[in-house]
């Protein structure tokens, strides 16, 4: 159905992207990424294709290349924090803690319930004693708290 939706309009992103998908959970990540890249070529601003290609990269252990894909990503799309979010997983695994200070922060703001994530992706252990992190930690708590007490919807706010 997808290669026929290709074959009937071959510049749709939608349908090239939907057969990296198809290649991705066939294990094929070769094809796979040709067609996210293609994808890429028809529609810059569908950020979920960059973190496809970064979930690849970070699966082969190709952390830098992760981090240039998704530094594309949010050149295209800078509210998209998840792209921020993976970025700064992958420099926290290289141990480049600034940056990832710096991500962490943005995806922080663009959207404060990434704290959830924070608080328990493993990918962050290189900063587990860094004080920096533990006051963005201690910080979105205290904001988490404070807004449940007041039974409000947690925001940045």
């Amino acid at each position: 159905m997808i290669s026929k939706s290709i074959e009937i309009n071959p510049q749709y992103y939608k349908s090239l992207f939907n057969m990296g998908v198809v290649y991705k959970r066939l294990g094929d990540n070769e094809n796979a990424l040709e067609f996210y890249y293609e994808s890429l070529e028809y529609n810059k601003n569908y950020h979920v294709t960059y973190l496809n290609i970064s979930a690849i990269y970070i699966e082969e252990k190709e952390y830098k290349r992760s981090i240039d894909i998704l530094t594309k990503g949010i050149s295209e799309n800078p509210y998209a924090e998840d792209l921020y979010y993976n970025r700064a997983c992958c420099y926290a695994i290289l141990e480049k803690s600034e940056l990832a200070i710096k991500d962490i922060r943005k995806s922080l703001l663009l959207n404060p319930s990434i704290i959830f994530w924070v608080e328990r992706d493993k990918d962050f252990k290189s900063l587990y004693d860094n004080r920096e992190f533990k006051n963005i930690l201690k910080e979105y708590s205290l904001k988490k708290s404070k807004s449940q007490r007041k039974g409000e919807i947690y925001d940045n706010n």
